[in-house]
């Protein structure tokens, strides 16, 4: 009898502990997702801001200035 009580506790610690696994994988991503979404708002809300400013440059591509030949 305690052949079978063991295996089937090993079988419901394997079931737990794979459940453990999906559960954390699962929030680690969802975590990330929102980090992410974070700071890609940040990023959107600055570089608005900042196209706003007066006096404010915009990029050039190809490393020239904006403020044309020296």
């Amino acid at each position: 009898m305690s052949a079978l009580t063991g295996w089937l506790g090993r079988k419901a610690r394997n079931r737990a502990e794979k459940q453990r696994v999906r559960a954390r994988a699962k929030a680690i991503g969802q975590a990330r997702t929102t980090v992410a979404a974070q700071f890609d708002l940040w990023e959107t809300s600055i570089s608005k801001r900042s196209s706003m400013e007066p006096g404010s440059r915009q990029r050039v591509p190809c490393g020239r200035s904006s403020r044309g030949p020296r």
